[in-house]
């Protein structure tokens, strides 16, 4: 019998931030594939986030006897974790996520780079995937941590879920159609047979975490059509395509969602280009429209907005401020560009020497609300400071309103 354990890390928080517990769904798939391929396979999933956030978790179960252990390292802040739990290990080792396909593995460590199922069985194909079977059980110490994707909800029965994976966008900022490649949905028999079982067990509210589930019209026609016989209620805590759901802003709500989260990136045409939007890019007299719309349906929304984007000057991040602010959003989260290895950006800096610190103090830095990049245009303090000062404008808004 083979016997694999897979590892979720712990994922370090900062002062800005508010944890959340999210129940490893990618580890979770893989487990359940892996069973159902190979006669005799022990397969355990851990949760060190979940655990309290050491690895006091993966020091007890290294020690069992294992052929082989996965390790899941999606973010940059991971890093040391990442080093530390390999050392625990004294048994092959391989790991995956955005982190660990970017970066060079650690000696003895093997990397796959996007589906960890598909790398585990070279026999399989995409459509060979299928959803774990839901687990009620499984998902209470994350109901019972309350803190879930996007710390907000409708329900205390809630679940994340996929119904693709990759993007067929190249924004400069984001690694994921490096990592994963072009959206890949699954088949949509898996996905309604997936849904029909969440709610059969309780589930009332989803979390999709698709970076662009309407890629296809005609196959987010038919999940839409299925969220709302299922009257499940749900959001997209990673955004979804604006110019995608504009056909659609009179649907969502009868459909169940609740929540959009509206990846506008920037206030400028000039910034737009830089980003490498392309047709993404919405001038503000078309994200008013969307936004009013969606707030006329009832329904919340959350605009995306980055600043201090190489090439970029002070006056050009004061006009996506100035963008941002004028929309009527329930929440605007501001982000500091952020150069995740893996991503063009990251290239890009490290090419012109604009990076402030390397590696490995540069993954520990590596969060929305620091400056890390140094242009001719700006300084890492000045970005910093333009964020501060915006943000405490809003609170003094919110206060008098």
């Amino acid at each position: 019998m083979k016997r694999i354990l897979l590892v979720k890390l712990p994922e370090p928080f900062r002062e800005t931030q508010k944890p959340t517990y999210t129940p490893p769904i990618g580890l979770w798939s893989i487990a359940h594939n892996l069973r159902r391929w190979y006669r005799g396979i022990f397969v355990h999933v851990i949760d060190c986030h979940l655990d309290g956030g050491g690895l006091d978790l993966l020091k007890t179960h290294a020690r069992r006897n294992w052929d082989a252990i996965g390790i899941s390292v999606q973010f940059s802040i991971q890093h040391q974790n990442y080093l530390d739990a390999v050392a625990l290990c004294n048994t092959p080792v391989f790991a995956g996520g955005f982190h660990a396909a970017a970066v060079p593995a650690p000696k003895g460590v093997t990397v796959f780079r996007g589906a960890g199922e598909l790398a585990l069985n070279p026999l399989a194909r995409g459509e060979d995937v299928e959803y774990p079977a839901p687990d009620e059980a499984s998902m209470i110490p994350y109901w019972l941590a309350g803190a879930p994707h996007d710390l907000q909800s409708t329900s205390r029965r809630w679940m994340p879920i996929e119904f693709s994976r990759g993007c067929n966008n190249r924004c400069g900022f984001c690694g994921v159609n490096g990592f994963w490649g072009k959206t890949q949905y699954f088949e949509l028999e898996k996905i309604d047979d997936y849904l029909c079982r969440l709610a059969e067990i309780g589930i009332k509210e989803l979390f999709i975490e698709d970076d662009n589930f309407v890629e296809v019209p005609w196959m987010f026609e038919q999940i839409l059509a299925r969220l709302r016989h299922l009257h499940f209620s749900w959001s997209m805590p990673n955004g979804i395509r604006i110019r995608g759901i504009m056909p659609y802003l009179h649907q969502l709500k009868g459909a169940g969602c609740w929540r959009v989260s509206l990846p506008f990136e920037t206030g400028t045409r000039k910034s737009a280009r830089l980003m490498r939007l392309g047709a993404k890019w919405l001038a503000f007299e078309e994200a008013l429209t969307v936004v009013q719309t969606l707030k006329d349906e009832g329904i919340q929304t959350c605009g995306f907005f980055i600043i201090g984007y190489p090439g970029e000057t002070l006056a050009d991040m004061r006009e996506t401020l100035d963008y941002a602010n004028a929309l009527p959003l329930d929440q605007r989260n501001i982000y500091i560009a952020t150069p995740y290895p893996g991503s063009p950006l990251y290239d890009v800096c490290v090419e012109n020497g604009y990076l402030v610190s390397g590696p490995p103090q540069l993954y520990e830095d590596l969060l929305y609300t620091r400056g890390l990049i140094r242009t001719e245009d700006f300084t890492p303090e000045q970005v910093v400071a333009l964020k501060q000062k915006d943000r405490a404008e809003a609170i003094a808004r919110k206060e008098k309103a």
